[in-house]
């Protein structure tokens, strides 16, 4: 683990745990504000920044302007949050707040923990809940089976979740969802603490299969086990082995355990450290392209060029009805690809031919140490 990973831990924890930041000269903070800014954590690291007498300050001063920008985000975001809430009620709908909107209450303050987008939950009234946000500005730019991506310029995203996860055994278990939450007033759902960590978990499963996952889900993590009471570990370890992700969860609770309140010697903890900062916030195309090697890079590009059914239906829900459209769905997503994106395509196949023997043994290995097995679904 390099020295800049190990300064922006030193933030990371001197900012929420409110203790006095010392200046470090010999790190590059340009570097760690582009790390920060990636990783959506600026936020999070400012105020140990900002409260140190130590920190020169034209240092203060670019992570002030970035810290401006999330600022005014945030605010746009809260404004929508509550926005849409209203509607939502007035609507009749049930809905739950997922991801960032649910777990920000547990930062110290709010405004540190970052968010790409707005996540919500919902179970009834999908035209109504498409016309109620169109009544609100929101654009609708990408529908599927899982959820319906909203956009408003120039920054706020809204994701409308249909289902939980992309992943459908994980959805298989959680058919029930809406009856494990608590219910606030007539159609606002919450999430118990317990639960909160284990849909996290659940998430974060999904990102490290796709590509990666960011250092955010550390503090997530973090800051979710330490308000965890005793009687509810029980419920939680059982869905856990349930699901197969108990190593999964105990690897990064104790990571973080040793980011906030010990030591990271070297072996499976900075290997583990290297890889979320090496995977940005949401997965790399590095570790997509490692992914599909895996599995023999020519069999990974055929597939990428001509998808399942079961996978394009997400996208392409008309094949639910006609299977006999695939080979024109393969078609259309070809020349679409190539006429809009051509780079991006010759990008992914040469980032797949350059995957060395080792790089996919390291994955293996790192799989093997979060008691990870891929699911086929």
């Amino acid at each position: 683990m390099n020295s800049t990973y190990r300064e922006i831990i030193k933030l990371i924890v001197c900012s929420i745990k409110g203790k006095y930041y010392t200046y470090n000269p010999h790190v590059d903070y340009n570097k760690i504000l582009k790390i920060t800014v990636m990783h959506g954590i600026v936020n999070t690291v400012y105020n140990a920044l900002f409260t140190s007498s130590e920190v020169p300050e034209d240092i203060k001063l670019i992570f002030k302007r970035e810290f401006a920008i999330n600022t005014s985000v945030s605010v746009t975001q809260e404004y929508y949050t509550e926005a849409i809430k209203n509607a939502l009620i007035k609507n009749k709908t049930d809905f739950a707040y997922l991801k960032g909107v649910a777990i920000k209450g547990y930062y110290p303050e709010q405004e540190m923990r970052q968010m790409n987008d707005l996540d919500i939950l919902y179970r009834n009234g999908i035209k109504e809940v498409k016309y109620v946000l169109r009544e609100l500005g929101l654009e609708l730019r990408i529908e599927s089976d899982i959820d319906d991506h909203y956009f408003l310029p120039p920054h706020l995203n809204v994701e409308m979740h249909k289902k939980p996860t992309e992943i459908e055994s994980m959805n298989r278990y959680y058919s029930d969802i809406f009856d494990r939450l608590k219910k606030f007033g007539s159609y606002e759902y919450k999430f118990p603490l317990k639960e909160l960590i284990l849909f996290t978990v659940i998430h974060a499963y999904r990102h490290i299969l796709s590509g990666g996952i960011g250092v955010r889900f550390i503090i997530d993590l973090y800051l979710l086990n330490r308000k965890l009471k005793e009687e509810d570990e029980t419920y939680l370890f059982k869905e856990l082995t349930k699901l197969g992700l108990k190593d999964f969860y105990d690897r990064f609770s104790e990571l973080s355990l040793k980011w906030f309140d010990g030591e990271i010697e070297k072996g499976v903890y900075t290997d583990l450290t290297d890889f979320l900062f090496e995977s940005g916030a949401f997965g790399s195309t590095k570790n997509v392209a490692v992914k599909g090697a895996s599995n023999g890079k020519k069999s990974y590009i055929l597939h990428r060029l001509f998808p399942s059914k079961k996978e394009l239906t997400v996208n392409y829900p008309v094949l639910k009805k006609c299977a006999l459209l695939l080979p024109i769905i393969w078609i259309i997503r070809l020349f679409k690809a190539l006429f809009t994106k051509p780079e991006k395509m010759l990008k992914e196949k040469n980032d797949v031919k350059k995957v060395t023997d080792s790089e996919i043994e390291k994955r293996k290995q790192l799989f093997l140490c979060l008691g990870i097995k891929e699911r086929k679904d």
